[in-house]
């Protein structure tokens, strides 16, 4: 009864014995068991194959002939596993060339180093380890690129304010030059007419047989007047462009009521050019905040530039129309002229001080300047728009109130702070215009006002500012990121609720204010 029971527990013993061989032999990584001495006792068939051996005769191998040790036999893995009674990791070069992610574990036996047993599986890492050492080369030309971008964007930063300075003294040159030539041409007039008139008072020869002036002499003396007027006509057109950086305080104005009175105060002068006007003004339209003078004075350049370039042409018609641009909550205005056209080389300079694509001695070139500054100086843009031979279209764009229940967004406080000056006083002219309180950041201000607003509008240098000034509170408010040139949100340090990209569109602006209105709600 008892050997048929041994019996049977054998027959157990060796049929477990041989699955589990079996299953050994059907894994890809080699594995080998070895005696305390180091001496193969068992290898699955990877193993085999990794050596070339046939599977009966890989028994006795010891661990060297193994080749997944080490190059010291006295102190390889395996004997180190017997003597430390711990796990030894290792990358090894297997006898194929490949590499292998060697774990010797030794079994634990008694005192008696032979009865220890050591299991070693390898699994092969070449591709793995191919594919970590491209990461490391592509990290480490990641670093070095972002290295050199960083050093390329501190320059530019560094550069970018004396590259300002410069294109600032070359247009204060061009402006000078501007004007000394616009100013000389008259004033050489005027000397000469004068110098006429003086020789013939000399000469007695300025009365005719009736007694009255010469005719040469009234004529002499016309041209100093004209030409007198044309010199006042620059210092007037200078004084006013100076004078938009310093505007009065800004009221609430009718569009309706500023296009007729623009219409109206330069109609002599369109008229002059046998040019007719067209209305085309959308009735209803939302109010605007300005200054009144300086608005009729910038719309009044653009009409009569229009009407001096619809003599050119064929059709003679100027249209001033208005309507409303829902997208942007703002008034759209236009002048359309049918005239000769500007041409597409030209149309990135007309706004240039002094530039002018009249005949010499028929314009200033500062009308159009002057205009843009106005309307920039309004948180607004402009733009022209020409078909040479079929006319020209110079478009403006102005933020407008439009009350909530009309589509106009809910008013806010906002907290504005950009370092860069023109940008600063752009968005903040826009936010007035849309009916929003904004509190304008600057050095030494009480930050609890400004972190009370409902939103915080800044860039990078903005930011960083309001934090020197407001600590960790500066992150309180939702933020509308102002993103710069070499300056993405990334830049900002938190999740802004809205970003600003150059060049600041007022639809772009609206869009980005109606997102982040929800935050503020």
């Amino acid at each position: 009864m008892v050997h048929a029971v041994n019996d049977e527990l054998f027959a157990l013993v060796e049929h477990a014995k041989e699955e589990w061989l079996s299953a050994l032999d059907t894994l890809d990584d080699p594995i080998a068991v070895y005696d305390g001495t180091g001496r193969l006792l068992r290898g699955n068939r990877a193993l085999a194959h990794l050596n070339g051996w046939p599977l009966t005769e890989m028994k006795g191998h010891l661990c060297a002939d193994v080749g997944l040790c080490g190059e010291r036999a006295d102190d390889c893995a395996v004997v180190r596993a017997v003597r430390l009674r711990e796990t030894i990791l290792s990358d090894r070069e297997g006898p194929d060339g490949r590499l292998y992610a060697v774990i010797t574990r030794p079994v634990d036996g008694t005192a008696d180093r032979r009865d220890v047993k050591v299991v070693q599986v390898a699994r092969d890492v070449t591709e793995a380890h191919a594919a970590a050492e491209r990461l490391r080369a592509l990290t480490s030309e990641l670093a070095s690129t972002n290295t050199r971008l960083r050093s390329a964007l501190e320059q530019l930063r560094t550069a970018q304010p004396r590259r300002l300075e410069a294109e600032k003294l070359a247009s204060l040159g061009d402006l000078a030059a501007g004007l000394a030539h616009e100013l000389n041409n008259p004033l050489t007039s005027i000397i000469g007419y004068a110098e006429l008139v003086q020789e013939e008072f000399a000469r007695k020869d300025h009365i005719d047989a009736s007694g009255q002036w010469r005719a040469t002499v009234r004529e002499d003396i016309q041209h100093i007047v004209d030409e007198s007027r044309r010199a006042a006509k620059v210092v007037r057109n200078l004084l006013t462009f100076g004078q938009r950086r310093h505007p009065s305080e800004p009221t609430l104005i009718s569009v309706s009521w500023l296009v007729e009175h623009a219409v109206a105060a330069y109609e002599a002068d369109v008229l002059a050019n046998r040019v007719t006007f067209e209305l085309d003004i959308e009735p209803e339209l939302p109010l605007i905040l300005g200054t009144a003078a300086q608005l009729e004075r910038a719309f009044g350049n653009l009409i009569a530039n229009a009407a001096d370039s619809a003599r050119g042409g064929g059709d003679r018609r100027l249209t001033v129309g208005a309507k409303r641009d829902p997208s942007a909550d703002a008034v759209v205005i236009w002048v359309m002229d049918r005239g000769a056209g500007i041409d597409a080389s030209h149309l990135s300079r007309v706004f240039d001080p002094f530039f002018t694509t009249r005949p010499f001695g028929q314009g200033t070139g500062l009308g159009l300047s002057m205009s843009y500054g106005i309307v920039r100086t309004h948180g607004g843009q402009i733009w022209l728009e020409s078909v040479p031979d079929a006319g020209t279209t110079c478009w403006v764009k102005l933020p407008a109130r439009v009350p909530p229940d009309e589509g106009g967004l809910a008013r806010l406080s906002l907290c504005l702070s950009v370092e860069d000056a023109r940008v600063a006083d752009f968005l903040r002219s826009v936010f007035l215009g849309w009916g929003h309180r904004v509190v304008q950041a600057h050095d030494g201000q009480d930050s609890s006002e400004l972190l009370s607003s409902d939103l915080l509008v800044a860039d990078a240098g903005g930011l960083a500012a309001l934090r020197i000034c407001a600590g960790g509170d500066a992150d309180r408010p939702p933020l509308l990121w102002v993103a710069t040139l070499g300056c993405s949100e990334a830049g900002c340090g938190r999740e802004p609720a809205g970003v600003l990209h150059p060049p600041y569109d007022l639809t772009a602006i609206r869009a980005a204010l109606n997102v982040v209105a929800a935050e503020c709600a």
